[in-house]
């Protein structure tokens, strides 16, 4: 027998769950090769044996141990390999975990938009979870730290670290607490709340003695000494000091570069400059191998220590680099971009609460029952009026065809428009009865409340050929939600309107802009495996309106296929109606009228969604 065949006979001997705890004992003890070397192990001997899941959590752990030595690149391949096989599982545990490890990947490198950006992609999945997992905790921590080091919204900070603490207490892990105590006095800090960033501390330090955490231990004696330093209790702070240096044993890293750094103001403080500077340049020879801020604290250090030893010229280059440092780290432009990130996903989070609370019940079923009937009698009453006022419009229409080229357009525009109301109703209806025939009575309740609201925005507006931007908007905005319910949480919806547009609020062709949502919704998003998002952007542009309908669905060459698939019969309205819509403005006057159609590809040249930009007159 070769050594390399006893060796993979070894290997195959040897319980797989003994690697992955080697390499997380390795991890905890700081040894890098060691740990990496057992978590190759593990991916090695997953994928052999076919194990995708392990083979998921073996790069998840991989990434982990590499991202706390600083090698973000290799951590991040192994972060999107593990991403491949989770949802390759429909792993949404594994899914969100990960999102939360890119975050974490972007935080260390200083790009705090797109770290926030992942915890929050992480927070969404979390969302979907029938039950509370551990997995939120990390992001809401994560979260709270980040608050805590680039903004000033110290209460979002706290909001979000409180969510993780009560994560924590609900699972009943004193380590993930411990982590969050240890954040939470950070925030107090923050706030000059010494007091009450002590009594966090002094939680995080009972935990990490029960549970044996010297790193954490370490951690929270270099916190300790921080604030007694900034309390001016300098022997206090001294002491606390000594104590973390003790736990720092060789393995050196960025709470060495810490506590060197409070050390050395303390030592400043009390006029032992030899004693300042030997700590303040131990601080930032170890910050040359760990992050930025540790390296921004002990040039300011040293700094404020030369200025005081009047040695001018060398406070001079210290002050230069640390402003140099700084600004590089915490441009207003981040700050802002953050800020603008938390906003708009924390909203959409509160949206989607706001929707799982809507969707309770709040009926009970016999009452419901007969709603829905009365409901469904006045939706076939308003449909047989409105098929009698479309048929009456097009032999109105008829009757004026001798007139000149500009009104035979006119005419046209009206009747294609007039088109669009009956056919919109009939596609709801079709939605409406798929739900009742499934018995969902509280889907098909919802989606008849805004159908109705619907009808009666398209009566308000039946007698007219254009109407007012902002209420094409509104027209727009109740198919979507009727379309929403219809697909559940397969489609997103987003839209970006020029505030010039708003101001102006011009008049367009009425039921223009609808179809071609439909047409990026049935064709696009319907047919495409997993949700899909339709983006409507709207500018002025010369008395025109340009519109731009982009989908990431399945393109335009293979909703083609599909269509050839269906009966000969079968036409897409939508695209037929708006393409005739657009001749006939071009007949009465707007030259510029006209559509344009396009597939969108991703990095592999794959199609993976559609484009439609459309130029639209407006009346004057």
């Amino acid at each position: 027998m070769t050594t390399s065949t006893a060796v993979v006979d070894v290997m195959e001997e040897v319980p797989l769950k003994f690697y992955f705890d080697q390499g997380k004992q390795y991890h905890s003890e700081n040894n890098r090769d060691s740990s990496l070397w057992y978590f190759r192990l593990f991916l090695k001997r997953s994928k052999a044996d076919n194990y995708s899941t392990f083979v998921a959590e073996a790069h998840h752990e991989l990434s982990n141990v590499l991202r706390s030595y600083g090698e973000y690149q290799q951590a991040r391949r192994h972060l999107d390999s593990a991403f491949y096989y989770f949802e390759m599982r429909k792993d949404t545990v594994g899914m969100a975990a990960v999102q939360n490890g890119i975050g974490l990947n972007y935080e260390k490198q200083g790009y705090f938009k797109e770290a926030a950006q992942y915890y929050f992609e992480s927070i969404k999945y979390t969302n979907n979870f029938s039950t509370l997992s551990p997995v939120s905790f990390y992001a809401y921590n994560n979260l709270g730290n980040l608050h805590s080091f680039i903004s000033d919204d110290l209460e979002s900070a706290r909001k979000y670290l409180f969510k993780a603490r009560k994560i924590s207490e609900e699972f009943n892990r004193p380590d993930l607490k411990l982590r969050v105590m240890l954040n939470l006095g950070n925030v107090e800090v923050k706030y000059k709340n010494f007091g009450q960033a002590l009594v966090y501390y002094r939680s995080a330090q009972k935990m990490s003695d029960s549970l044996g955490d010297d790193r954490n231990l370490r951690l929270v004696y270099n916190n300790i000494a921080h604030v007694h330093y900034l309390n001016k209790s300098y022997f206090k702070s001294i002491s606390f000091a000594q104590l973390a240096i003790e736990l720092i044993s060789d393995d050196l890293s960025s709470v060495g570069a810490d506590t060197y750094n409070t050390l050395g103001l303390t030592y400043l403080s009390l006029g032992d400059y030899a004693l300042a500077e030997k700590y303040l340049l131990k601080s930032c020879k170890i910050s040359a191998k760990y992050n930025l801020q540790t390296i921004i604290d002990c040039t300011k250090s040293l700094y404020l220590l030369k200025e005081e030893m009047k040695d001018y010229k060398s406070a001079l280059t210290y002050h230069k680099r640390y402003i140099l440092l700084k600004d590089s780290l915490l441009s207003e432009k981040k700050k802002k971009a953050i800020n603008e990130v938390e906003s708009q996903v924390w909203m959409e989070k509160k949206d989607h609460e706001l929707m799982g609370l809507e969707k309770e019940k709040r009926f009970v079923e016999a009452k419901l029952t007969d709603k829905i009937t009365r409901i469904f009698g006045l939706i076939f009453l308003i449909l047989i009026v409105l098929a009698i006022a479309a048929t009456f419009y097009v032999l109105r229409n008829r009757a004026v065809a001798g007139e000149n080229q500009k009104k035979l357009a006119e005419s046209k525009l009206d009747q294609l428009r007039g088109q669009m109301n009956p056919h919109f109703i009939f596609n709801t209806i079709s939605g409406i009865q798929n739900y009742v025939l499934k018995s969902d009575k509280y889907k098909a309740y919802d989606l008849l409340t805004k159908f109705s609201k619907s009808i009666r925005m398209i009566f308000e507006n039946s007698d007219k050929s254009f109407i007012r931007f902002i209420k094409e908007m509104d027209l727009i905005r109740s198919y979507v939600e009727l379309e929403k319910i219809r697909f559940r949480d397969k489609l997103t919806f987003i839209e970006e309107i020029d505030t010039e547009l708003v101001q102006r609020d011009p008049l367009v062709a009425a039921m223009i802009l609808q179809p071609m949502l439909e047409n990026a919704i049935i064709h696009g998003i319907s047919n495409k495996k997993g949700p899909g998002y339709v983006k409507l952007t709207s500018s002025w542009e010369n008395n025109y309106i340009r519109c731009i309908v982009e989908d990431d669905g399945i393109g335009i060459d293979e909703a083609m296929m599909i269509k050839k698939k269906k009966p000969k019969s079968h036409l897409s309205m939508a695209t037929i109606n708006t393409r005739e819509r657009l001749v006939a403005l071009t007949k009465m006057g707007y030259k510029n009228a006209h559509a344009k159609y396009e597939n969108l590809y991703n990095s592999k040249g794959v199609a993976n969604g559609t484009r439609v930009t459309v130029l639209i007159p407006t009346k004057k």
